[in-house]
């Protein structure tokens, strides 16, 4: 136990992708997230999943990969022109409402996995 405390007070988090939230909305200036939750409702018009970025090259393409059950959904991607900020990926609700279930975002850099978060979808 105290080995993998210093683990973590020498090394800390080196992840590019860091503070990952799920939300029903995010503030427009700074792309924080506003009413975190990891469940979401059926009528839910839009889903944010909020994030900072850091130690990254400027030009970086990050990609989002939406799953749900599984499969993949959708994607979105961004370039970064900073080598640290906030950002966030969002999904709009499908016509029919979001299918019950359990869904996740992978995010990517070069085609590799660097982070993930899940979030339900809830009657």
């Amino acid at each position: 136990m105290v080995l993998i405390v210093l683990l973590v007070i020498f090394f800390g988090d080196n992840s590019s992708i860091y503070n990952i939230e799920t939300a029903s909305s995010i503030d427009t200036s700074t792309y924080e997230a506003i009413d975190k939750t990891s469940k979401f409702g059926t009528t839910t018009p839009e889903i944010f999943v909020a994030f900072g970025t850091q130690d990254l090259e400027i030009g970086t393409m990050i990609v989002g990969i939406w799953k749900y059950d599984g499969g993949e959904i959708a994607s979105s991607s961004l370039i970064t022109s900073l080598e640290e900020h906030q950002a966030y990926f969002s999904l709009t609700s499908p016509t029919s409402g979001w299918p019950v279930g359990d869904y996740e975002l992978v995010f990517q850099i070069n085609d590799e996995e660097v982070a993930s978060t899940e979030f339900s979808v809830i009657e």
